[in-house]
């Protein structure tokens, strides 16, 4: 036992979980904030409206926010129930706006990108984890 505690292995996997789960409840907070602020405070930029630059940010911020929620809950079988919350939760968020938030209106394409945001980081990480899978089963012959 050099340098530390018994139980380092321990204490380090519980810091662990508490970052990823402290990750994804301030991604989830710094999401709400940015889907929550007046449409006449978002920029009015010419270009923007001929590229799908908002669906893009709408995939990030849902993409981010399942792949923090997959990292904290570090099941592969929540994975699916993950992704489906947070396109949930995007849907909830758009009535939101469409009801609370001034300036702000209901858009069906903004569910449709929250929910392929969603379901592509849980898509990317059931790659990662069947590509490291086959890693080490190879490894172990």
């Amino acid at each position: 036992m050099e340098g530390g505690c018994f139980y380092s292995p321990l204490f380090n996997t519980l810091k662990n979980i508490r970052t990823s789960y402290f990750l994804a409840i301030t991604w989830f907070i710094i999401t709400t904030i940015l889907l929550c602020i007046p449409g006449n405070s978002l920029p009015k930029i010419g270009w923007l409206k001929i590229l799908p630059i908002d669906k893009c940010v709408h995939i990030f911020l849902f993409g981010i926010l399942s792949l923090l929620f997959c990292k904290a809950f570090n099941r592969r079988k929540a994975f699916f129930s993950i992704a489906l919350i947070c396109s949930i939760y995007g849907t909830v968020m758009e009535f939101v706006q469409e009801n609370w938030i001034p300036n702000r209106s209901f858009d069906i394409w903004d569910i449709v990108a929250d929910t392929m945001g969603s379901f592509a980081a849980v898509a990317i990480l059931h790659f990662i984890y069947r590509k490291e899978k086959v890693v080490n089963n190879i490894s172990n012959l």
